[in-house]
């Protein structure tokens, strides 16, 4: 699955975010991910999603991809946190 922002957006987006901000953002994805949590996600509102359950319609918008998630993904593909152990 891909996610997309485009032209001017991205750029200024990319350029302005410090690292630390970047993981925070990767981080809140992952959460609403393993929680089944749209609202946890920072998702920007001009995203494109492009899916391999669905490669030749990419979805824009947030509204369009958080549809996507609740019914295509959550419903259908078991995504867990890990178990990490000490080694």
């Amino acid at each position: 699955m891909g996610v997309s922002c485009r032209g001017a957006a991205q750029k200024r987006h990319m350029g302005s975010d410090s690292r630390e901000q970047k993981l925070r953002a990767v981080q809140a994805f992952l959460d609403g991910l393993v929680n089944k949590d749209i609202e946890r996600m920072p998702l920007a509102a001009d995203l494109v999603l492009m899916s391999p359950l669905d490669p030749e319609h990419p979805l824009i918008g947030k509204a369009a991809a958080a549809e996507f998630l609740r019914t295509r993904v959550f419903l259908r593909i078991p995504v867990q946190k890990p178990r990490l152990s000490a080694m």
